[in-house]
């Protein structure tokens, strides 16, 4: 049975329609032990208008408001990238994870186990390739430089 008042569970993830009320509702459930669940850690995505608050942004704001971190289950985590291989079937050294943002993407990738392919089109400046901690397996300034068949 649904207790608006007192859920089980609050999961955060992007919001187009967010507004205070849902921040003050997810707020008060987070304080009375409701579990706090984010999608995904990404602070911005990249628009045509450009660099947008992210999941992760409407995220920390709870992060901040409650003092309760949030147990992520998109990525960079374990949970969806083990769920992904097992409904592939296929072994990680088979797959590649592409990806525009280094720390949610490609982290994903690197830290499960999976080649990775950053584009640098997105979230990830060419510019900041350098600096990463790890490299990506493979870097392209756009998916038409990619060629599929031969990789």
């Amino acid at each position: 049975m649904e207790d608006k008042d007192n859920p089980a569970y609050v999961v955060v993830g992007l919001d187009w329609q967010v507004d205070y009320e849902k921040f003050a509702t997810a707020t008060l459930a987070i304080q009375k032990g409701a579990h706090f669940i984010g999608t995904n850690p990404d602070l911005n995505i990249p628009t045509e208008r450009g660099l947008l608050p992210g999941a992760g942004s409407l995220i920390t704001l709870l992060e901040v408001a409650t003092r309760v971190k949030p147990v992520y289950i998109g990525k960079p985590n374990a949970i969806i990238m083990d769920k992904a291989v097992e409904h592939l079937g296929l072994e990680r050294e088979e797959l590649i994870m592409v990806g525009d943002n280094y720390l949610t993407d490609i982290r994903a990738g690197i830290d499960n186990g999976i080649p990775t392919l950053l584009v640098t089109t997105g979230f990830t400046k060419a510019e900041e390739v350098a600096d990463l901690p790890i490299a990506p397996t493979h870097v392209v300034s756009s998916l038409a430089e990619w060629d599929f068949d031969e990789n």
